[in-house]
């Protein structure tokens, strides 16, 4: 901002505030003063019609009263006029008239009243003053009526128009207005004419002066400026230019070693950034630095992985396993070639980068590093402690970044086959697939989502004391993009690993509840230990069963039995608090992991389902049908019902019933289907 625009804005400011409050202020005092004219002027035509009212009672001439009131009643200004009476003593043939609030106030105080008001937008102003004898003059009147001095004969009031008085005020008041303004204005532009040439034009020189004096180091004469105190200010002006010439080779010298330092800290970040705290290994960024450099040439990638490193926290402690860390960096190092770069990606693994490999070079190391720690222990300096470990490399070549992901999946692999070996990629590995899979099957899982077509097929349970369909399991299936009906073996890992299977869990509860808020039957639903894991399950079915209007008993919440055996405080206290909810539980696949009966005796569960694995074979396998036919006896004793799963033919059925199982399930009676309309009971 420049001087001159600071000075007319500061100046703007001071005379349109200065201006508002003069109006103001002659607008209060104005109108208090017209009020109090009015008043002295009402007061006035008062005492005058007084005067006149008492002349005819000293002379006795009362009865010419309407003649005096024709003559005052165009008195300027007055619009009406009239006397109250409020004493009968029997002077004149004046009408009495009831009192108004005005009157009486004025009766009672004795003081004349003023009071404006408006009438259909019109201001007017009442005078209401008390008549009160007074026998100064010897009034015949009063003294033939015996009226005693001080008595209020009656109340004197006039009525009159101010609106035009006012009208020619504010009319004044805008003139006064204006005046000011216009004054301030031209006040405004003499004041600023004024400080531009005598203020502002020689401070800009002086600012302009010192700007090029800093920059060529010259001093400003004082004696350019007619004014003392600019001279002053150039004065004070030359001694910071002499202190700027003075500091200036420090000043050279501070910035040389700030940037030198900005320099060297940059440059610690920069290897900070890239490089492993424990070990002082390049680590995963440097990796990808290193992965671009080399995007053309050749390399060969070794996964290396500390078998069983977690055991070596848990016995000897945090600090004992960082140690291990570094000395496996070190032996790594060690080994590893010249053509190599090591990194340490992971908690207990490091990576080895041979560029531009020769012959068999990158088996040859995986074997060496492997061969080297199978001989030999991890000596512990000062802890008298030598531990023993093994690696398990995964191995990749290519000229690909894919390189990496490569050899985490021969490394995989190799985990899955046994540990302490040397697994070389191959696109064709069993792991290779089923990596594509998981990843062909999540992305489909996505857009099925996407596309609201994640759907529940329904496959009935039959009762078998009656043989009809009691109630029925609500089963997920996915449809594909071209309409195809996919089982969940092959998407319920993927959901299970990317986790959005309390995704598929409340899309089947809303689908399942809606499907059957107008069918009578019993329906179960699966839940899985992520659904128990996120907490929503039970807000969410309180909710669905509000929305849907059924009632908690007709829904059976199926769990695995892992969950309920093996389930932490928190998933118990959620099967708990379902079950006084009346959701009915039941555990599904019944004696293929723990067969717990002790934890079942803690539960509220009201179904066992039995794993179809001992079903499918109860015909044949004694062994399955003993097993069956325990878990039976087990659940009746405990007054839970018992369902089979898999009942596949007719043979299974008649020993189903049998053993004496409540209900039974399997292709059988149905398969799933989506419509349960389209089964037929036989």
């Amino acid at each position: 901002m420049t001087i001159k625009r600071f000075i007319i804005g500061r100046l703007s400011i001071i005379f349109a505030i200065y201006t508002i409050y003069i109006s103001v202020s002659i607008f209060y005092n104005f109108h208090g003063l017209t009020m109090q004219n009015l008043r002295e002027k009402s007061l006035i035509t008062a005492s005058t019609i007084k005067a006149g009212l008492t002349a005819h009672m000293n002379s006795g001439t009362m009865d010419k009263k309407d003649y005096f009131f024709q003559e005052i009643k165009y008195l300027k200004g007055i619009d009406k006029l009239w006397i109250t009476r409020v004493q009968d003593i029997g002077l004149g043939d004046i009408k009495k008239v009831e009192l108004d609030a005005i009157d009486e106030i004025t009766i009672k105080t004795g003081e004349p009243q003023f009071i404006p008001y408006s009438v259909k937008g019109v201001d007017r102003f009442r005078v209401a003053v008390a008549y009160i004898a007074s026998n100064e003059g010897n009034l015949k009147c009063l003294n033939c009526h015996h009226v005693k001095p001080g008595t209020t004969i009656g109340i004197l009031n006039m009525d009159m128009d101010i609106s035009k008085f006012k009208e020619s005020n504010i009319h004044f008041i805008v003139f006064m207005f204006i005046s000011f303004l216009v004054v301030g204005i031209i006040s405004a532009l003499v004041v600023i004419s004024s400080l531009q040439r005598t203020v502002a034009r020689p401070l800009n020189a002086l600012i302009a002066m010192f700007a090029e004096a800093v920059r060529d180091y010259k001093e400003i004469d004082p004696e350019t400026f007619e004014l003392q105190e600019h001279r002053t200010i150039i004065k004070e002006m030359n001694h910071i230019l002499s202190e700027i010439k003075e500091r200036d080779n420090d000043i050279r010298t501070l910035n040389t070693f700030l940037e030198d330092t900005v320099t060297q800290r940059t440059t610690e970040l920069q290897q900070k950034a890239i490089t492993d705290s424990l070990t002082g290994l390049y680590n995963r960024n440097r990796l990808i630095e290193d992965l671009e450099k080399n995007a053309d040439v050749e390399k060969s990638v070794l996964l290396i992985n500390i078998d069983d490193f977690s055991q070596i926290n848990n016995v000897y402690g945090m600090r004992i396993g960082d140690m291990v860390l570094k000395l496996v960096a070190g032996i790594i190092k060690k080994l590893k070639p010249d053509n190599a770069y090591l990194y340490r990606i992971s908690g207990d693994e490091f990576l080895l980068m041979i560029v531009s490999p020769y012959d068999n070079q990158q088996h040859e190391i995986a074997h060496r590093l492997k061969d080297y720690v199978n001989n030999n222990y991890i000596n512990i300096v000062g802890e008298e402690l030598y531990i023993k470990i093994t690696f398990t490399i995964g191995l990749d070549t290519n000229i690909e970044e894919v390189v990496v992901r490569h050899a985490t999946v021969a490394f995989m692999e190799a985990r899955e086959q046994g540990k302490n070996r040397v697994q070389v990629y191959s696109p064709d590995s069993l792991t290779e697939q089923h990596y594509k899979n998981n990843l062909y099957w999540a992305n489909e899982l996505k857009k099925a989502i996407e596309r609201h077509d994640i759907i529940p097929y329904f496959q009935p349970i039959i009762d078998n004391s009656t043989g009809k369909i009691s109630k029925f399991e609500a089963l997920v299936r996915m449809k594909d993009s071209t309409g195809a009906i996919i089982s969940p073996i092959y998407f319920l890992e993927p959901a299970r690993k990317t986790g959005i299977f309390t995704s598929i869990t409340k899309i089947m509860i809303d689908k399942t509840f809606e499907y059957f808020r107008d069918k009578p039957y019993e329906f179960s639903i699966n839940l899985t230990d992520f659904d128990f894991k996120e907490g929503f399950l039970l807000d969410y079915l309180r909710q669905q069963s509000r929305q849907f209007n059924i009632h908690p008993s007709r829904v059976v919440l199926e769990i695995l039995e892992g969950i309920s055996m093996k389930g932490t405080k928190d998933t118990i206290e959620q099967i708990n608090d379902l079950c006084a909810l009346d959701f009915k539980i039941a555990i599904d696949d019944f004696g293929t992991e723990y067969s717990n009966f002790s934890r079942l005796l803690e539960l509220q569960v009201d179904y066992i389902k039995i794993d179809g694995s001992f079903i499918k074979g109860i015909a044949t396998n004694k062994n399955s049908r003993k097993i069956v036919k325990s878990i039976t006896d087990f659940a009746h004793s405990i007054n839970t019902g018992v369902i089979a799963e898999y009942v596949h033919c007719k043979e299974v059925q008649d020993i189903v019933l049998e053993l004496g199982i409540d209900y039974s399930q399997g292709y059988h009676f149905s398969e799933p289907v989506i419509d349960i309309n389209k089964i037929h009971e036989s």
